[in-house]
Parts: C-alpha cells; structure tokens; sequence
C-alpha cells in the first residue's frame, strides 16, 4: 500500500513538474507579447493626426501638395512632385484609402502630364526645373517620383524610352557609367548609393540591353567592396552603413536583383539596434529621421532571404526603437519632421533656405509611414487602418 501511495506521489509529483515547467516556459513569450502590443499600440497614437495635417498640404488648384504647411501659405513656392507622390504612398500604404478615386485621380493625371517638357523628355516642376537640372541626383529622384505617382494611379502611357540626345551623359555608354559609380563619395557610402538608386527611373527608359549591362556592373562593384559584416564602407559611421546598405537595397529591388548577405546584415543591424542609445542622428544626416527608416525597411528587405525566422525577442527590439525612436521626430501639429532641429524648404530635396517655426514636413512624414509599413512586415501583422477626416475625403472628391 505504501509502494502504491510512493508510486502515486511521484507521478503526481512529475506530472506538477511538468506543468511547472510549461508555465515557466510560455511566461517570457507572454511577456514579450504583452509588451510588443503596448508598444505598438502606443505607435499607432503618433500616426491619428496624420490625415488631418495632409489637408494643410493642399493645393487646390493643382491637385498637388506642398514640402510643409508654411510653404503652402508662401507665394514663392508651389507644389512639387516628390511631395505629391510622398502624400499617395503614405495614404495607400499607410492603410488610410483602399484605392485613388476616380475624380481625384484624373486631378493627378493632369498635373503629371502638365509638368512634362517635351523638349527634353522629362517631367519637371517649372518652378525648381533649373535647379534640378544642375545635380544628377535630383534629376534622376525627380523622375523617380513621376514613375511612383504613375505607378500608384495605374498610369502607362508615359512610359517611354529615353532617346540619346536626352541621355545624361553618364549613362550612355558603359564606360562613362563606370567612371561616374566609382567617383561617388565612396567615403561615405550612404551618399554613393543614394545616387545610384537615384538613377533607376532613367536607367529603365534605357534600351534593355544597354541597361542590363549598367545593372550588372553596379551589382558586380557592390558585392566586390561588400564588408564581412555585410554592409558597406568599412570604418564610416553604422548609421551611415546602415543607410548606405539600403539604398543599394532599394537599387536592387528595382532592378530585380538580389540583395546578398542577408543574414549577415541582420545580424549586424540587430546589434546596432540592440546597442544604440542615440535618437538625435542629424551628425549624420540632413535628414535624421531617415537614419530609424532605413534600418527597418533595410531588415524588411532582406526577409525574405533569412535563414531563420525571426526570434520573439528581436520583435520587442524591432518594436521599442520603432516606436522610440519616430516619436522622438514626431511634432504637434500631427506630422513628423525630417529634421527636428530647423524647417528646411526643401521641395524635390532643394535646398531654399528654412523657416524659423519647427512644423512636420513629408519627407520626415514618409519616412515614419515606410519605417511602420516595414516594421508590420518585420511582424508579419496587418498594417492598422488610420481613419481619414472629413476634409480628406473632399480633397479626395475633388470638391475642394
């Protein structure tokens, strides 16, 4: 009898063991669950007012949209291309419309084609034409921005190649696009790749064979100066890597080529995450805001190609500096700041001077909606829906 009771004692004992264990087991994951979700939801609080400070943007006559509120009351300035196509990604991609009404589209449609220059093949705002001209970088983000408004409006039509005479000077022969990569400012290679990926929209109106050629060049130097730890320019700033590694990403998902190292660079952009104790970045950038942005649309590029799912502790870190990091550029006025330091007028990234009062602009406010889109593809969740305001849904009526 004593040996039956033994017996039972024990299995008892093993069986409370293993309940034990199971719910010491499953208390962490909980944890981290409970948290990723505050966090998130304390994310989504940044983004209410979003729609609201959209219609302070508004140019009504146009149908386009100004860098910031101040710039919309100034007489000097006009609306601009890149502001235009920032304002359809963050409505689309930032789950506020499902799609582009009908009117507000054919608004579009007209002041894309009204900004085409037919004498030299390109689409340009008049009014900051001639400074755009002056820098390869912008003439080539200036197009970039005309192919996202079409490409978000289901627009074909102004899809054409690119004729010679047209061709900027670097990209009509092999050679000159050699000699032109490797004089970018290597030494800072956040800068090198941005002027490359700035060339996308021109390098696809190129003839197939003439591109193929320039794509493959550029994916050969990249791998050839790619460091052990999978980013670029070895001894610059992380911030600066980090960055540098996702223009080439975003180079590569243009062209269709693959980004190599993904593992690699997780890891090392994990680490930087994981370590870093800054949140103003403007040592490194005009635009720190971009510094919390690249980094995340950088891991949720490479995704695809890790190794490995991503572990429940690395989403709590992915989370916290999301949510950390955009609410230090978030501003009251219900937009974020590119900079939070000055107000820069800076239409198509022009440098006009700034205002003295601090107010959000659409680049950092991009920057935020691209950094919470890829942060829910990190997660693997649906991006929330953001409620849109009266006043929204009449500019997108076309009624104002």
């Amino acid at each position: 009898m004593k040996q039956t009771n033994s017996i039972t004692y024990q299995f008892l004992f093993s069986i409370l063991l293993v309940i034990a264990i199971i719910s010491c087991s499953a208390t962490p994951k909980q944890s981290y669950k409970e948290k990723e979700n505050i966090y998130l939801d304390s994310l989504e609080m940044l983004f209410t007012n979003v729609p609201q400070w959209l219609t302070t943007l508004y140019d009504s006559t146009s149908g386009g949209f100004y860098h910031n509120a101040l710039m919309a009351d100034d007489p000097r300035f006009e609306p601009d291309m890149q502001s235009t196509a920032f304002v359809l990604n963050i409505l689309l991609d930032g789950n506020i419309i499902d799609s582009v009404p009908a009117s507000y589209r054919n608004k579009l449609k007209t002041y894309v084609f009204s900004r085409y220059d037919s004498s030299r093949g390109l689409f340009l705002d008049s009014l900051y034409a001639e400074r755009i001209l002056q820098s390869d970088r912008t003439l080539g983000r200036s197009q970039t921005m005309v192919t996202l408004i079409t490409d978000k409006l289901g627009i074909k039509e102004m899809e054409s190649p690119l004729i010679q005479e047209n061709t900027p000077e670097y990209l009509k022969s092999l050679d000159h696009f050699k000699s032109w990569v490797q004089t970018r400012k290597w030494e800072r290679v956040w800068s090198s790749f941005d002027h490359i990926s700035s060339q996308c929209a021109f390098i696809k109106r190129l003839p197939p064979e003439q591109a193929d050629s320039l794509i493959r060049f550029v994916q050969d130097y990249a791998l050839l100066i790619q460091n052990e730890d999978g980013l670029w320019g070895k001894g610059q700033a992380q911030e600066v890597r980090i960055s540098g590694a996702l223009k080439y990403a975003l180079f590569c998902e243009r062209m269709g080529i693959p980004m190599p190292g993904a593992d690699k660079i997780y890891k090392t952009v994990l680490e930087w995450l994981r370590t870093n104790e800054e949140l103003d970045f403007s040592e490194h950038s005009p635009c720190p805001i971009c510094v919390p942005r690249n980094a995340l649309t950088l891991l949720a590029f490479i995704k695809p190609g890790l190794s490995f799912p991503i572990p429940v502790e690395d989403r709590l870190v992915l989370v916290k500096n999301a949510y950390v990091m955009l609410k230090f550029y978030h501003n009251r006025d219900g937009g974020f700041m590119k900079n939070h330091l000055e107000s820069r007028i800076v239409p198509l990234d022009i440098d006009y001077g700034k205002y003295d009062s601090l107010v959000s602009d659409l680049n950092g406010t991009m920057m935020a909606f691209i950094a919470r889109r890829d942060l829910y593809k990190l997660l693997e969740l649906p991006i929330p829906p953001i409620e849109m305001t009266d006043r929204l849904k009449k500019i997108l009526m076309s009624d104002i």
